[in-house]
């Protein structure tokens, strides 16, 4: 494929995981990708209804591996608070903090998210 030959959005099913503890309940979590060149674009959005006993940082997937580091940016409008997570080089999700460190989810959130980064 030419470097910067366009495909079409696709369609993804994040993962979401607690760093420590279990998320009970998961409401429906969807997302979007698109590849130009080695440019990946995901944005996104999980629902948690029950947190049950997740803590720390919440790992959230990507649709392709990172071949390098990067960020992942979002906002949960339940909180309301952003929140941001950091892409490892490798890495398959991103884990993810609240500006002050702690865990940026709880039962009844909906947490809104973006990344962009090399795949």
């Amino acid at each position: 494929m030419p470097l910067f030959q366009a495909e079409g959005w696709q369609t993804y099913t994040p993962t979401v995981a607690a760093v420590t503890g279990t998320i009970t309940t998961l409401g429906t979590c969807t997302g979007r990708w698109i590849r130009r060149g080695k440019l990946i674009i995901c944005t996104g959005q999980i629902v948690i209804t029950t947190n049950g006993t997740g803590a720390t940082a919440l790992d959230i997937g990507l649709p392709v591996a990172a071949a390098s580091g990067s960020v992942l940016s979002g906002f949960n409008p339940s909180g309301p608070f952003p929140f941001a997570g950091s892409i490892g080089p490798g890495g398959s999700a991103a884990t993810c903090y609240k500006p002050d460190g702690t865990y940026p989810g709880g039962s009844g959130h909906t947490l809104r998210f973006y990344a962009s980064y090399e795949g």
